[in-house]
């Protein structure tokens, strides 16, 4: 079936400013405060590991106050990053579920498949973006980027071809290995169509880092500036629309190209 772009967006925008949009909205602005925070303080012990022990101020939470950096050894995080990623799927099984307005599994059903195929390749992907480059920090800050570059275009490659795979595990009821060949035949009904629709999601994902930027060039220090947290936070609120809008786009994609039905 042929992928209708406009509509994709269209039903988009009038998932997300339904009541089911604004719950997901709000439950992904509290996810990305604990999520952000957990990430950006396994990124400063690893680079303070890495580095030897010194101690420097390498990544900032998503509202920049030092209280959200967890003081934890590095084991203490990466379980709990575990965790978190874990809890990041069920958030968009449920979302998926709901956009879609389908019959699907249950959470039950399907938690083992959600928790080998779903956060094993989110963790994959956070491996590659926010880890790996780490572990060139001691090169210098331009090694850094370059690495971070290298990494975002090989997980922006998985992301691609498992473009449909969370939907895959909320609304089928197939094995791993069947969830994963599934997503990526849909993913080939329409490769050109459905990257289109993620470059124009990536560059509104572009937009949303725009109170953070203004926070790092006009506000110094954020921590100290009530002008600072209020950027900070609205960027929290945007970045989580952003996600809301990105599930419900990619959700009537793949039931478009699944040829399922809305209800």
């Amino acid at each position: 079936m042929s992928l209708d772009l406009r509509g994709a967006f269209e039903q988009g925008f009038e998932d997300l400013t339904s009541t089911a949009g604004l719950n997901v909205l709000s439950a992904l602005v509290v996810f990305n405060i604990a999520y952000g925070s957990v990430i950006a303080s396994l990124r400063q012990q690893l680079a303070v590991f890495i580095r030897g022990g010194e101690q420097v101020r390498f990544a900032t939470p998503p509202i920049d106050l030092d209280v959200l950096l967890l003081d934890l050894p590095i084991a203490v995080l990466a379980v709990v990053t575990i965790v978190a990623v874990v809890a990041g799927e069920v958030i968009r099984f449920w979302a998926i579920q709901l956009f879609a307005d389908v019959s699907g599994p249950d959470l039950s059903e399907r938690f083992a498949v959600l928790l080998s195929v779903g956060s094993g390749f989110a963790l994959v992907v956070l491996g590659l973006r926010e880890l790996l480059p780490l572990f060139w920090v001691t090169d210098g800050f331009r090694t850094v980027i370059v690495a971070t570059q290298g990494a975002v275009v090989a997980a922006a490659s998985l992301l691609l071809v498992a473009v449909y795979l969370r939907q895959e595990i909320a609304l089928n009821d197939g094995g791993p290995t069947e969830t994963v060949r599934n997503a990526v035949a849909r993913f080939r009904d329409a490769p050109g169509r459905i990257f289109l629709v993620l470059v124009v999601l990536w560059l509104l994902g572009r937009v949303v880092v725009v109170p953070g930027m203004l926070v790092a060039i006009t506000i110094q220090p954020v921590t100290d500036s009530a002008v600072g947290l209020l950027l900070s936070g609205l960027a929290v609120v945007l970045w989580a629309v952003a996600t809301t809008f990105s599930i419900a786009v990619v959700t009537d994609a793949y039931l478009q190209v699944s040829e399922r039905v809305t209800g």
